[in-house]
């Protein structure tokens, strides 16, 4: 059995699913029609608004990683989907696997804030400032000016980010 995910956000709808992938590809297709049948003019917004973004977003792909195997899927176009359960790992644990997984760049505000929200989900910037200036505080590399910050982690945020690995692939050292 193959296991797929996928998340559909158009306006402020948002539809994430995990499962079996014929199950998963019957589903995203009778909602994906069944939206367009009773909101075609929502899609048909979110489309055009998004087609019209001046600048061309920067790809974030990242050099794959052995320990990361089995906690990112890559889609075809080498873009990492981080393929854990959102519940199962809190905003600061998100920030450093993706802090981790994208060394040695450097991240701005808004490239994580897009990242945590294609790959976890939607989270304001001001709730990843805080959690960056409180729990990882220690954590975090903080770089650049007012309004261009860059972030990496810390010796002790590869830890946190080796820790969460280890707890997800079901590896106890401690014993």
């Amino acid at each position: 059995m193959v296991t797929t995910r996928f998340r559909l956000k158009v306006g402020n709808i948002e539809v994430e699913m995990e499962g079996d992938q014929e199950y998963i590809e019957k589903k995203f297709s009778e909602l994906y029609n069944k939206f367009l049948e009773e909101k075609p003019e929502l899609l048909h917004k979110q489309l055009s608004s998004s087609s019209r973004q001046p600048e061309a977003e920067e790809e974030l792909l990242i050099e794959r990683k052995p320990d990361l195997d089995e906690i990112f899927e890559y889609k075809e176009d080498g873009t990492p989907q981080l393929a854990v359960p959102s519940g199962r790992l809190s905003l600061s644990e998100v920030i450093a696997l993706l802090l981790y997984a994208y060394e040695p760049r450097r991240l701005t505000m808004q490239q994580l804030k897009k990242i945590i929200s294609d790959n976890w989900k939607g989270v304001e910037m001001t709730a990843i400032g805080a959690t960056m200036a409180t729990t990882m505080k220690n954590r975090v590399v903080k770089e650049g000016k007012r309004g261009s910050y860059t972030y990496s982690l810390t010796k002790s945020g590869r830890e946190l980010a080796q820790g969460v690995i280890t707890k997800l692939k079901g590896v106890d050292n401690s014993q």
